[in-house]
């Protein structure tokens, strides 16, 4: 199994407003870095866009990447960022299914992330 999770920093654009883009800039590489240190070896993290980020999880079923993603979820709203920044993401996790597109794993794992944001942000969805 492999699945992918994608996560988005909530109300980003409010910090990017009130706190410049450098700051915004300076939260990225945060979020980036915390990610990077907390997934396995295995694992791939990629910037997606804007404030959004991918992590590819090899050998990694539903379950598992669910759990992956409560992890960083919860070490990303307990973090300290830079300048006293706290924030909260929204995760949408999905496992590839045999013969599956990528654009299809793509648009439910993007469809699972923004049903996280509908449903309150700062949670985890599976699609």
């Amino acid at each position: 199994a492999v699945s992918l999770l994608m996560f988005d920093i909530d109300h980003f654009k409010i910090i990017n407003d009130s706190r410049g883009h450098a700051a915004g800039d300076q939260i990225l590489r945060a979020i980036a870095a915390l990610a990077v240190r907390h997934v396995r070896s295995v694992d791939y993290v990629f910037r997606w866009g804007g404030e959004e980020f991918l992590i590819l999880t090899p050998r990694t079923g539903l379950s598992e990447a669910r759990a992956v993603a409560d992890k960083l979820r919860d070490m990303a709203e307990r973090h300290p960022f830079p300048d006293g920044v706290r924030l909260t993401m929204s995760l949408g996790v999905a496992e590839h299914a045999q013969g599956e597109a990528l654009e299809d794993w793509l648009t439910r794992v993007d469809k699972a992330m923004y049903a996280a944001k509908r449903g309150g942000r700062n949670r985890v969805e599976a699609g």
